[in-house]
C-alpha cells in the first residue's frame, strides 16, 4: 500500500506544481518548468477540456489530482481487502 501512496504523492506533486507554475506564469524556457509542464501535461491529458473556464489556469491539473487521489484510495482499500481475505483463508 505504501508504494501506491508514494506514487500518487509524486503524481500529485507534479500536477500541483504545474498548476502553480502556470498560475504565476513561469517561463517555459526554464528547464525545470519545461520538465514539470511536460510530465504533468501527459498526466492531465485525459481531463483536458473537462472544465472550461475563461481564465488561464489549467483546471485539468486540479481535476486530475482529485481523480487520481480517489482512484489511489480505492485501489488501496481493494488491495487491503483482498490481502486480508487471502491471509485469513491461509490461516484456516
Amino acid at each position: 500500500m505504501r508504494i501506491i501512496k508514494y506514487c500518487i504523492g509524486i503524481v500529485d506533486a507534479f500536477l500541483a506544481l504545474d498548476f502553480l507554475l502556470r498560475a504565476v506564469q513561469a517561463s517555459p524556457a526554464s528547464a525545470f518548468v519545461f520538465i514539470v509542464e511536460r510530465v504533468s501535461s501527459a498526466l492531465a491529458l485525459p481531463f483536458e477540456g473537462a472544465i472550461r473556464v475563461g481564465n488561464s489556469y489549467h483546471w485539468a491539473d486540479v481535476l486530475a489530482i482529485v481523480i487520481y487521489s480517489i482512484a489511489a484510495v480505492l485501489v488501496s482499500r481493494l488491495m487491503r481487502a483482498t490481502i486480508g481475505r487471502t491471509r485469513l483463508a491461509a490461516h484456516l
